[in-house]
């Protein structure tokens, strides 16, 4: 959406608290539309856990991006884009909070799935 077009450009000039106010309302919007598991509305949820952990509120990413996944995961499928898309995600949030193991072994398993379902470029 245009909300998140902007709040990427936003996020590149630094402005989180502005991005988040953005992304926040593209996934009010999304999921109106959409519904809650519609995949734009995955991908609007996933742009917001990545907010967070711009924001280094690792206390909103991490269970966000977990419930992120876990819908991606559940409707989409492990192997959709959206769902490693979220595996990075929460496995960036994950590392972040010194927990090594479980997040290498999610970005691991990102990189498996993406491999082999999406290429290896």
């Amino acid at each position: 959406s245009s909300l998140n077009t902007l709040a990427g450009a936003v996020v590149k000039m630094g402005q989180y608290p502005r991005a988040l106010a953005l992304v926040e309302e593209a996934l009010a919007l999304a999921k109106v539309k959409f519904g809650p598991t519609h995949p734009t509305t995955l991908q609007d949820m996933r742009h917001l856990g990545e907010i967070y952990l711009g924001l280094n509120q690792l206390d909103k990413a991490i269970p966000h991006l977990e419930q992120t996944l876990k819908l991606c995961r559940t409707h989409l499928g492990n192997d959709h884009r959206y769902a490693i898309s979220a595996m990075i995600s929460l496995g960036k949030a994950i590392s972040r909070s010194s927990k090594p193991t479980p997040a290498k072994a999610l970005l691991e398993e990102a990189v498996e799935r993406a491999r082999a379902n999406l290429g290896p470029e």
